[in-house]
């Protein structure tokens, strides 16, 4: 919730004078919803992971004007009910809510009462049906870019420049934006250097490494502790890109929640770049650095291996069980990484007591160019 004084709201009239394209970006963006409101009456918003096609993990193509049926863009399957139209109202109400905050700041900026009245009868519609929505969810997100331009307007620190560009991605323009009109600096410089990539290791609980190299190289390894239910089972996996491709793909992330394939296949150890033991899901557990010795930019070594899991502790929060106690039990498994710039070394080692089945998994994605017969 933001608070705006007098002279906030003349500073913002100010700039819209100024600026056309603050108002014809907000236009824009409440184009559907100022042609029609939808009020909900009964709470039915839910996830918005589950708008996917269930056969083929596809985000299905969104209509403001159709919540009946939601049609594939990739098979052309159709779908209807639940939770597909829980998923279609998480979206309206996040067009509607926003809707009704930027039509406010219209208001302030030009004095033109119908959006104020759009932005009322949102509000007040909300209002009368608000004790009867039911509590779920709890998470909030779709980014920071007001941090950065609240930083730096006020420190003017050129270091923050980088990740506030950032922040708006291909295509946004900081021109329109109503976060930069209403928490930034007037201008900010024209050319703004890139972020520098650096080698590092978080040694703040993370033990999340990054290791780069000419060529676009760069290789992510993932010694973290296991984080709950949004994590996966992928402990000591590693991602490698080179020449600005995927080498070495990390799956893990391709499919949204309301595929059945986010829990059938990409949430699931075997589709990291780790170790798989007897064909189940790794066990949460934490992992420790060894070593990590940086010699040179191109001389990285880094020694990392997971505790067994009946010595991790489960944090108190939702976690839905989908992994084996007993496939991990006693079981510590190592990874050593030796980088050097146009190569790197990867060894992993598992220790157990019990004679187990190992698979070790690279999902490639290269080309042959040679062969050695």
């Amino acid at each position: 919730m933001q608070i705006y004084t007098q002279q906030d709201m003349e500073r913002i009239r100010s700039n819209m004078a100024k600026n056309p394209l603050y108002l014809e970006r907000i236009r824009r963006t409440t184009a559907n919803v100022r042609k029609k409101q939808y009020i909900q009456e009964t709470g039915l918003g839910t996830w918005y992971h589950y708008f996917v096609c269930p056969a083929c993990g596809v985000r299905l193509t969104f209509d403001y004007d159709n919540n009946e049926t939601f049609v594939c863009p990739n098979c052309g399957r159709v779908q209807s009910g639940e939770p597909y139209l829980g998923a279609w109202w998480e979206t309206v109400l996040c067009m509607t809510t926003s809707a009704a905050y930027e039509l406010a700041i219209a208001y302030v900026g030009t004095g033109e009462r119908t959006y104020f009245d759009i932005a009322k009868r949102i509000l007040l519609g909300y209002a009368d049906h608000y004790d009867t929505y039911e509590v779920h969810g709890g998470n909030t997100f779709r980014g920071h870019a007001e941090i950065y331009e609240y930083a730096y307007a006020y420190f003017g620190n050129e270091e923050l420049l980088p990740f506030l560009a950032a922040c708006y991605g291909e295509g946004a323009r900081r021109e329109e934006s109503l976060v930069a009109m209403l928490y930034g600096a007037a201008s900010i410089p024209a050319h703004i250097p890139e972020l520098e990539k650096k080698t590092y290791l978080s040694t703040c609980g993370s033990n999340l490494a990054m290791l780069y190299g000419s060529d676009d190289r760069y290789l992510l390894f993932k010694a973290m502790p296991y984080g709950e239910e949004h994590d996966h089972y992928d402990r000591l996996a590693i991602s490698f890109d080179a020449f600005g491709a995927q080498a070495c793909v990390d799956l893990g992330t391709a499919s949204g929640y309301g595929s059945p394939l986010h829990y059938g296949y990409y949430k699931n150890t075997a589709s990291h770049n780790t170790v798989v033991i007897n064909g189940e899901n790794m066990a949460p557990c934490d992992t420790v650095v060894n070593e990590y010795t940086l010699h040179a930019p191109d001389d990285i070594y880094l020694d990392a291996e997971t505790l067994p899991p009946e010595d991790y502790e489960m944090l108190d929060s939702f976690t839905i069980k989908q992994w084996s106690d007993e496939a991990y039990r006693g079981v510590r498994m190592r990874r050593i990484l030796s980088w050097h710039d146009k190569y790197f070394i990867d060894v992993f080692s598992v220790r157990s007591d019990h004679d187990l089945k190992k698979e070790w998994t690279l999902h490639i994605d290269a080309e042959t160019f040679f062969t050695i017969s």
